[in-house]
């Protein structure tokens, strides 16, 4: 819709053209007729119209004086002129004040219709115009939080200039300007802050520290903060002070106050690390890179604790003492299925890690992967096959790489050799049931062999004697001496109920060197002497 507003002293010619219009479009409405400008001001006041047609010369108040000073007042009125032919000097002077067009007395309906069509196209284009600078303004505003953080990521990871810093701050209004800068990122326990994803809280956690970072760091400092993952956050932090350690001092005792107030606040442990302090702000990349290096050492270090990079460079010279015997007491108390003694120099071996201030999280990988290997190695060697790593939900050196804390590497290490631990047992149990009935197979075969023994058996299976003797008690309840006297035995008084065997043949076939021993043994089992156990089984017979 477009309102109109009719500005002429003559009556008739008014009262037609408000007429002509009311009957050309819906699209124009009238909203006020005016004998001279001074009448024309009140409407205008009242109604806001959109075009105004007018004369020029009027009592009081003239065209020319009406549109200068409603151009005055709204820069955006289309304005149409109306005038005789001896009016056209003022005509002039009126184009000049932007009118959109005039019409010479007379004219006829049609030239009133084509010039308002005219003006009604220039101000849908006019329009349009300023409505694509709203909705790319009203974009460039939600946008602007995302441009600015994009600002402080580049300020820290590209080698920006000087000028390309000052023109991109100025645009986004961002005041970077400071004696001292320098980095911090700010770790959030993945682990704890993944627990309730129902509202997204790795999210609220991100805006709650973009918040309340501002109403804890001195005045002092601005900050700046930005993404860096789901549970990662960098501070730019610009300081205006005369001396590097009141800038130092005041990070350090606002980080510690943040960090206190994300445990009291959403229960999350946090970790922060700072970077060097630089006078350029050229150097952000760097501070960053140093808060970066300082952060990896977050891993083995308890929760809820502010790491400087100058604390981890002024203790690189220490050197690793590898923890050589530990491991290799848990691999031997894995092996052999002591669940208790596992578990405790597995506790005992991160305790050692923890008491080594700033130790690489590589360094304490690398020695779980080592153990964790030692006993996958032994499990597929026992096996026969890989079926141990396979069964696992995920490889366990996959979690050993990801494992985002010293406390998430410990459990996850005694997850993983219980889980050994049991199938070592269950391994180890099938394997006596195993040996045990193939020694029993030998002890059959070699039921007539003189000089058959355990060690001689032991030596078959390629095992231990010591340790077939104790399994073999374990499994049936008695010695392998009482198994191989009573197979013996048994043989025994099967052979001799065959009468064309001599006692001194079945001696022999049951592994007897001498028939005196033969019978003082055979006797001893069976309370009777073989001669006389033959007799009666041909009694019996008769």
């Amino acid at each position: 819709m477009y309102k109109v507003l009719v500005v002429e002293d003559e009556d008739i010619i008014r009262k037609n053209i408000v007429s002509f219009i009311k009957r050309l479009s819906p699209d124009f409405e009238v909203v006020g007729d005016a004998k001279n400008g001074l009448q024309a001001l009140d409407i205008y006041k009242e109604k806001e119209p959109d075009i105004v047609i007018t004369d020029i010369l009027m009592p009081q108040m003239d065209g020319i004086q009406l549109i200068e000073k409603l151009r005055k007042d709204n820069r955006d009125i289309s304005f149409i002129i109306i005038s005789g032919y001896d009016e056209f000097t003022y005509a002039q002077s009126a184009m000049r004040l932007d009118v959109s067009d005039y019409l010479l007395k007379p004219f006829l309906p049609q030239q009133l219709a084509d010039v308002l069509l005219k003006v009604k196209d220039s101000i849908d284009r006019r329009r349009n115009f300023f409505n694509n600078i709203r909705v790319l303004q009203n974009k460039l505003e939600e946008s602007m939080p995302i441009l600015r953080e994009r600002f402080f990521v580049d300020l820290v990871t590209n080698q920006l200039s000087y000028e390309e810093i000052l023109h991109r701050s100025s645009f986004l209004q961002v005041d970077v300007s400071a004696d001292f800068y320098n980095v911090a990122i700010v770790k959030i326990n993945g682990s704890e802050a993944a627990e309730n994803r129902n509202l997204s809280k790795e999210e609220l956690i991100h805006f709650f520290l973009i918040d309340i970072v501002g109403e804890l760091f001195d005045t002092n400092i601005r900050t700046f903060i930005f993404g860096i993952s789901d549970y990662r956050l960098g501070i730019i932090m610009c300081g205006c002070y005369e001396h590097k350690r009141q800038f130092f001092q005041n990070i350090n005792k606002s980080l510690s106050k943040l960090i206190e107030a994300m445990a009291n606040y959403y229960n999350v442990t946090i970790f922060a690390s700072v970077g060097k302090i630089y006078e350029d702000i050229l150097k952000l990349p760097v501070s960053y890179c140093e808060a970066k290096e300082a952060m990896t050492y977050s891993f083995a270090i308890e929760a809820n604790t502010l790491i400087n990079y100058d604390d981890i460079f002024l203790n690189k010279a220490r050197t690793y003492e590898k923890p050589s015997a530990l491991l290799k007491e848990i691999i031997l108390y894995t092996k052999t299925g002591n669940s208790e003694e596992a578990m405790k120099k597995t506790k005992k071996l991160f305790e050692y890690y923890k008491n080594k201030f700033v130790m690489k999280p590589n360094f304490i990988k690398a020695d779980v992967i080592e153990i964790v290997l030692a006993i996958q190695r032994y499990l597929e060697e026992s096996k026969g096959d890989d079926y141990f790593l396979y069964n696992q939900n995920i490889s366990p050196y996959e979690k050993i790489i990801k494992a985002d804390s010293i406390s998430d590497l410990m459990y996850l290490l005694q997850d993983f050799v219980a889980l050994a631990i049991n199938e070592i047992t269950q391994l180890k149990e099938g394997q006596s049931n195993d040996f045990v009935e193939k020694l029993k197979s030998i002890t059959e075969e070699n039921i007539g062999n003189v000089d058959f023994n355990l060690d001689i058996a032991a030596s078959m299976l390629y095992i231990s004697p010591n340790y077939l003797r104790q399994m073999f008690k374990k499994k049936t309840g008695e010695t392998f001496i009482e198994y191989l006297t009573n197979q013996r035995m048994k043989k025994a008084t099967e052979l001799l109920t065959d009468c064309s065997l001599k006692i001194s043949d079945v001696t022999e076939q049951v592994g007897y060197a001498s028939q005196s021993y033969f019978t003082k043994c055979f006797k001893k089992y069976y309370n009777i002497t073989p001669t006389e156990y033959r007799m009666s089984i041909l009694n019996s017979s008769v």
